[in-house]
């Protein structure tokens, strides 16, 4: 799975969602180790990300970071780091880069979920995570039966001894 879809806010929300259900005790203890490596991956992610924005940000005089506020469209106010446009598109490229990363997480099968009942928009951000149909050993294939040896036709000249 790619380390986007783990530290995508809406499939930690359905993760979670998914780890309080009262769910047989294999199945939950599955899905916390499955949670265990979620929250590792996004801090990992989210320490990166941080070292990454200090680096590209523009420095005052002592070398320190310069922070801006800002706005959000509720009009909340945030800090953000001051960052030049040139050095933006290179933490842009960064940040793609490592989201692009592939991360190995164990999978659920639908089957151990039980009779629970998701919403469509968990299942598409759990998709990942569960997978349909348990993988089983395909039924033997029986050997094919071989023809009968077609019969010397009728009205053959035999070979004369």
């Amino acid at each position: 799975m790619k380390l986007e879809r783990i530290v995508h806010f809406n499939f930690q929300k359905s993760l979670n969602k998914l780890t309080a259900l009262n769910l047989p005790i294999r199945t939950s203890y599955k899905l916390r180790q499955i949670a265990s490596k979620v929250r590792e991956e996004t801090k990992t992610f989210e320490d990166m990300r941080g070292e990454k924005a200090r680096f590209y940000a523009d420095k005052d005089e002592s070398g320190q970071p310069i922070m801006e506020e800002k706005r959000d469209e509720r009009g909340m106010l945030y800090t953000q780091f001051s960052i030049t446009e040139s050095n933006k598109a290179k933490f842009n490229e960064d940040m793609r880069e490592l989201l692009e990363l592939e991360i190995d997480l164990p999978y659920l099968l639908l089957d151990e979920l039980g009779e629970q009942h998701f919403t469509a928009e968990d299942l598409l951000l759990l998709e990942f995570i569960v997978d349909e149909i348990p993988v089983t050993k395909p039924a033997p294939v029986p050997a094919p039966v071989a023809a009968p040896a077609p019969e010397a036709k009728a009205g053959a000249k035999k070979k004369k001894k």
